[in-house]
């Protein structure tokens, strides 16, 4: 029977991806609500039960048990999503009938790809022995409340960055009422969960304070800050544009995602007592992205992998639409796509996969709409810039530092406007001077990186639009 609950869930989820219907929204909520009864009832024939549940714990403390491992708090995310697509099912102020399906065919889809990662990593399974039980740390109240409401935060930011995509898409006409709307609740129980946050630290982990600057602690604050500064946008009445609404709004999603994925990689990212997986073989790259694609020949890889994508959409939708481009809407089936292949070639399916490609991936609408912007008889030469770009990751190694460089670089050959061009190229030269001046890589390669960021007013044609000479006086005034 609970072999055949993922994909039954998984199923319905796919069809309300694609034809949204309340009415049947809350079957995404039973794995979960499954899972929990079989910890309240210690139903110890399956691996997560055994291995974390006891009937000697409480009644509270077995169903809290439910998200102590990886399995749990997915399923719990899902349970949350589902829940406010009902509730928000109707349309929000001011958005029209298509945004409001854009919107729900978003969260559903989020929903669909969390239920793959979960049907991947087999909470179901069965069990194979008997483990610790409960930490003793997670034997507290604070277990029972905590976690449930970071979720339920993060998954307002979800539905807050679905909305600015919707409206990007669709209409951004009152984007900043629904945005309220749904921000409001999000900062309420973001500041209440991250409140119990410190109180756990001080009473049970024993930090001697409230705050300790744990990493997850600090991903969790993240999504907070940028609620604030949400909220705070009404302080600029008919001065910030829809679509820095949207963007920020899309960047509320980003940072929970981001939050997310610094918890699951606990171990890879740095050391926290929230750490779910650890790297002990060799000594793990500098760079904190190359760390998290380490993961990718672990069978946890696939879930990191896709908060990693999600992250680089978000990035790459809205520099689209902020450069004012048009994009396929087939790129936001890539988080439930990369979800699909783990379910069939297992959690470590991208193992081997090019670093370089994932980012250029998740970078996918921005580099599309770009290159469908381009004029006909554009010189394809510019492109070399980015091939430099990738070519220098070889040598330094640092995920991180290609997907920045790779971001002015695509910014720069796309951007019409030749003066704002500029501004593309001189985040990229004061990107490798600060890597030079810190010592984070060698000069040659900073040298190399800096001249191509300037190369296309060094290699100009005379015939071009553009006119642009760092000896010309005209220029130098503007």
């Amino acid at each position: 029977m609970q072999s055949l609950l993922m994909p039954f869930a998984v199923f319905v989820a796919a069809w309300i991806t694609f034809r949204p219907d309340p009415k049947v929204t809350w079957i995404l909520a039973i794995p979960f609500f499954v899972l929990a009864f079989m910890f309240t009832m210690n139903y110890d024939t399956i691996h997560l039960v055994a291995w974390y549940g006891s009937e000697e714990l409480p009644l509270r403390y077995r169903f809290a048990a439910t998200w102590a491992a990886r399995e749990g708090p997915i399923l719990l995310w899902v349970a949350w999503m589902a829940l406010l697509s009902i509730i928000w099912r109707n349309p929000l102020k001011s958005e029209s009938e298509e945004s409001r399906l854009m919107r729900l065919r978003l969260m559903n889809g989020f929903s669909l790809t969390l239920l793959l990662v979960a049907w991947i990593l087999q909470p179901f399974k069965a069990a194979d022995g008997t483990g610790p039980g409960l930490n003793e740390l997670l034997q507290t109240d604070l277990m029972v409340i905590h976690p449930p409401l970071i979720f339920l935060a993060y998954s307002l930011c979800i539905v807050l960055a679905c909305i600015g995509i919707s409206s990007i898409l669709t209409d951004t006409k009152g984007v900043k009422d629904r945005l309220i709307q749904v921000a409001r609740p999000a900062f309420f129980f973001a500041t209440l969960g991250i409140g119990l946050g410190g109180l756990w630290a001080y009473l049970i982990l024993d930090w001697g304070g409230y705050w300790a600057w744990d990493p997850v602690e600090t991903g969790s604050l993240l999504p907070w800050i940028c609620l604030v500064m949400l909220l705070h946008l009404r302080t600029r009445p008919g001065k910030t544009s829809d679509h820095m609404w949207a963007g920020v709004a899309m960047a509320c999603g980003a940072l929970s995602l981001f939050a997310t994925m610094v918890t699951r990689a606990g171990g890879v990212w740095a050391v926290s007592v929230h750490t779910f997986v650890v790297d002990a073989a060799g000594s793990p790259p500098s760079d904190v992205f190359g760390r998290i694609m380490v993961l990718l020949s672990d069978p946890s890889g696939i879930e990191v992998v896709i908060y990693f994508l999600g992250i680089l959409q978000l990035l790459g939708i809205f520099l689209a639409a902020r450069l004012g481009f048009e994009f396929s809407k087939y790129w936001l089936a890539l988080l439930p796509a990369v979800a699909v292949i783990g379910v069939i070639g297992g959690g470590d399916a991208l193992d081997g996969f090019p670093h370089t490609l994932l980012v250029i991936l998740g970078l996918g609408p921005f580099v599309e709409a770009g290159i469908r912007s381009l004029p006909k008889g554009h010189d394809w030469k510019w492109f070399a810039i980015p091939g430099v770009m990738v070519a220098l990751r070889f040598v330094h190694g640092m995920v991180l530092f290609e997907l920045l460089s790779l971001l002015f670089a695509f910014g720069l050959i796309f951007e019409k406007d030749r003066f704002k061009g500029w501004g593309w190229a001189s985040g990229g030269v004061m990107l490798f001077l600060a890597a030079s001046w810190s010592g984070m890589l060698d000069i040659w390669i900073c040298a190399i990186g800096m001249t191509a960021f300037v190369s296309p007013w060094f290699f100009a044609d005379e015939n071009e639009e553009f006119k642009f000479s760092f000896k010309e006086r005209s220029t130098q005034q503007r």
